[in-house]
């Protein structure tokens, strides 16, 4: 990943992100004995004819149970669209390391309130995405040699769900109104 400068930061403009597509399937593990989460995100992109960066940021979460039963995989793919800078020639370069870098921590926040709503919609136990954290890369960072992309999250940065239990609604929640009269 090489080191994007302000100038080549400054080219990129965001102009849309959308939920691309999603899916949830369902597995034979139990919800009420919540286990480990295992999360992946990838990063797909490049220039289209119009000169529009377009980056697709995916992640794919298998909730297990604590047996190891998969109980559901929440997939997920979220677009980013990029207006850039006809002036500033990007290399390819330059386009991984953006959608490597701040593309991806634009995405993130969608992914994350997704992840909540749909454990939450699921009636399993809440699973809140640990936040991103940027970590300095290139030239000027604490290293010696040629650095690799860095992971998006640390192995332990996903937390185990715990004995947290879920406690699935059952239909709709209702209110009740007295009125009192005289």
């Amino acid at each position: 990943m090489v080191a994007l400068d302000k100038r080549t930061r400054q080219a990129f403009e965001l102009m849309a992100l959308v939920l691309h597509e999603c899916s949830v399937t369902r597995g034979d593990g139990d919800p009420n004995e919540p286990g480990k989460v295992q999360t992946s995100i990838e990063v797909e992109g490049g220039l289209d004819d119009e000169r529009d960066a377009i980056y697709v940021v995916g992640t794919k979460n298998i909730f297990s149970d604590a047996a190891g039963d998969v109980i559901c995989e929440i997939d997920a793919k979220f677009a980013a669209v990029y207006a850039v800078d006809p002036a500033h020639p990007l290399t390819p370069e330059q386009m991984r390391s953006y959608g490597e870098g701040p593309a991806t921590t634009h995405v993130i926040p969608f992914m994350r309130e997704f992840l909540a709503t749909m454990t939450n919609r699921l009636g399993l136990a809440p699973f809140y995405m640990p936040i991103h954290r940027a970590r300095r890369f290139g030239p000027d960072a604490d290293s010696d040699g040629p650095q690799a992309a860095p992971p998006i999250f640390e192995p332990n940065d996903v937390p185990d769900r715990g004995q947290a239990k879920a406690e699935p609604t059952q239909g709709r929640a209702r209110t009740r109104r007295s009125r009192t009269t005289t």
